[in-house]
């Protein structure tokens, strides 16, 4: 089959989550759902995390959605979290 490239673009928008942290605090405080809710969020952003760290490890990844880890890099998957400041920290899990 003919192979297809991905070309770079530059495009510009608004990154701005303003309204998002706002309707997230107005909801803590009403105790309404957000606009947004949490299941929906992780989800819509996954494929974006997964596809900077494909680019940045600069391979093709195999994803396992049920573990939510890298089938086939390790690296990949430390790229998969975050250091928090202390006290806060994540579960074991």
């Amino acid at each position: 089959g003919e192979q297809r490239l991905i070309e770079n673009r530059k495009v510009t928008g608004n990154g701005d989550t303003a309204h998002h942290a706002r309707d997230f605090l107005h909801c803590v405080k009403s105790r309404q759902a957000c606009h947004c809710d949490i299941e929906t969020g992780h989800r819509s952003t996954t494929a974006t995390l997964i596809a900077n760290i494909a680019l940045q490890r600069g391979m093709v990844l195999e994803w396992d959605a049920q573990r939510e880890r890298f089938r086939n890099n390790a690296a990949a998957n430390r790229l998969l979290g975050c250091d928090y400041r202390t006290p806060y920290r994540l579960p074991k899990v």
